[in-house]
């Protein structure tokens, strides 16, 4: 009698009552601020496509979990207090003397023609302005090289410096790899507000600074091969890949002055990144998998760690423990597992000063020494912070397990995931800049589409700033059950992988129709993961 009058079955029934439950607590609002970015096109409105060498998965991969699952989370947790405050020494001395003498004809807004875009640059660009911004204004900020140093005094009590200090001269050890990040020291510097400090023009020209890290990054042969070994490879795709990110970023600040000398945002990408540089693109997705997969080793330690017991820690924690169980998912499995670390230092090694491992390390640390000879303070900061990012991961994908959690810092955690959420930010830049640069007809389309798709022609250039609804705590604890639930689902194929996609949007901003289904029912709930998905129009 009752489905008579309703014309539903009463688990449709609860699915009918629980949206509009959860319409009239949003006040029927169905703007979702977390919504997925748009969604991907064919391979031809991708900067690159197919497999990343020296990885397990392709780049179409890459793409789907950055856009479906991870940028969104990476974006949440770079604004928590705990993830924007870093502190850093920026005022190490250059310990090389040639780089020295070049700064001087690389100064920050020097003009004319030597002038180049920020520490990406390797053209020529228009000068900029060098005045800091003590303020909280609004960004992006004017060009300025010097770093806003801003700190509330809530941000400062939550900068907690941690030290480590273990022998690290045997390469026979494991500890050998505990100094990776040596060069780039955290215990003793100024504390920065990375939102205060973003990356943008500064009309500084960084030429001849990427150049002395490609230079650097050359090993000692024990044989006449041309090819670069496996770990030397290693090397250099990170640090293409972070010159990928940088370029990205500048042409995403463009975005936002409008026309630059260099015309549109979508041309200042081009210039950079199109033709033989569009392999810096493929390297920024292979840095991105080499961070998910050290993320993943060092998941235990993540998850440990103290971000403290106020709302923001909080917060901090919960979103730490989303974009580690993104790892279940199948539209995201593949990316955090796809490099295999256990390939490296497997040939017989003869221990003498250019030994492999003493070389590799030796060759980061070097890289990370250069950045102390950049003029640019704010070039100087994010060179800083993505290294140290990059040299956390390595050292987590080189240590046991067991040793992270000793040898790691904060500044060092802090570092890797904003490195995570730059790179994360540079693969959905380069999607959009390219979809924009192939609109403008300033980058080719591949033959198969002469125009681009409807979808790809409506990508904004400026990259949305992702928040996360407030929700309460109940909701909050039940999200990493209806996640498992959204993964089950699509294994057993309930729902189609568009539906997978819409069903973790609604997990991630505690839908009350999925966390009540997954309160309710528990596992059982898999079997009304597709109805739901229908009543919310997945």
């Amino acid at each position: 009698q009752a489905r008579g009058r309703s014309g539903m079955a009463p688990s449709k029934r609860l699915l009918a009552a629980l949206l509009l439950a959860g319409g009239a607590a949003r006040g029927a609002s169905f703007g979702n601020p977390w919504e997925a970015l748009p969604p991907l096109q064919d391979e031809h409105s991708l900067c690159v496509s197919g497999p990343i060498e020296d990885t397990h998965c392709d780049s179409e991969a890459v793409e789907s979990a950055n856009s479906l699952q991870l940028h969104s989370i990476l974006e949440e947790l770079t604004n928590t207090t705990f993830f924007r405050m870093w502190r850093v020494n920026l005022h190490e001395p250059c310990m090389f003397p040639s780089l020295a003498a070049q700064e001087h004809g690389h100064t920050c807004g020097s003009g004319g023609a030597g002038a180049a875009v920020a520490l990406g640059g390797d053209e020529e660009s228009a000068p900029g302005e060098c005045h800091v911004s003590t303020t909280d204004a609004p960004l992006p900020f004017e060009p300025t090289h010097l770093v806003d140093t801003t700190v509330s005094r809530a941000e400062d009590e939550a900068v907690a410096a941690t030290t480590t200090s273990v022998a690290c001269d045997d390469e026979e050890l494991p500890e050998f790899w505990v100094d990776m990040c040596s060069r780039i020291p955290t215990e003793a510097g100024e504390v920065v507000n990375l939102k205060l400090n973003p990356e943008s023009d500064t009309a500084y020209n960084g030429s001849h600074v990427w150049a002395a890290m490609y230079q650097e990054n050359c090993f000692v042969r024990a044989s006449n091969e041309d090819a670069m070994c496996l770990e030397e490879r290693v090397l250099y795709r990170l640090l293409s890949g972070m010159h990928a990110s940088t370029n990205i970023h500048i042409a995403l600040n463009h975005a936002s002055h409008g026309e630059s000398l260099h015309g549109s945002p979508a041309r200042l990408f081009a210039k950079h990144l199109a033709g033989p540089k569009s392999q810096r693109v493929r390297d920024l997705h292979f840095a991105f998998v080499v961070l998910l997969r050290a993320l993943h080793k060092g998941a235990h330690f993540a998850r440990a760690f103290p971000f403290g017991a106020d709302d923001d820690g909080l917060r901090a924690k919960l979103l730490v423990d989303r974009l580690l169980d993104s790892c279940i998912l199948q539209s995201c499995s593949d990316v955090f597992t796809a490099f295999d670390e256990g390939k490296l230092f497997q040939r017989p090694q003869v221990h003498t000063w250019w030994s492999l491992k003493r070389q590799f390390k030796g060759v980061f640390h070097n890289i990370s020494s250069i950045v102390d000879c950049v003029q640019c303070q704010k070039c100087r900061l994010h060179g800083k912070l993505q290294l140290l990012g990059l040299g956390t991961a390595l050292k987590w994908l080189l240590l046991p397990p067991d040793l992270i959690a000793s040898t790691t810092g904060r500044e060092e955690f802090v570092a890797l995931i904003n490195t995570l959420a730059k790179f994360s930010r540079g693969i959905t830049g380069a999607r959009q800049l390219s979809a924009e640069a192939r609109r403008e007809g300033v980058m080719p389309v591949a033959a198969a589409s002469s125009e681009p798709a409807a979808d790809e022609a409506a990508l904004p250039v400026a990259l949305p700033q992702a928040r996360l609804p407030t929700s309460s705590p109940a909701s909050d604890s039940l999200v990493p059950a209806a996640i498992a639930l959204v993964a089950a689902a699509r294994q057993s194929a309930a729902v189609s992988k568009e539906q997978e996609a819409c069903l973790l949007r609604l997990a991630f901003t505690s839908d009350p129709a999925l966390v009540g289904l997954a309160a309710s029912y528990g596992e059982g709930a898999v079997e009304h993961l597709g109805a739901l998905a229908e009543a919310k129009g997945c």
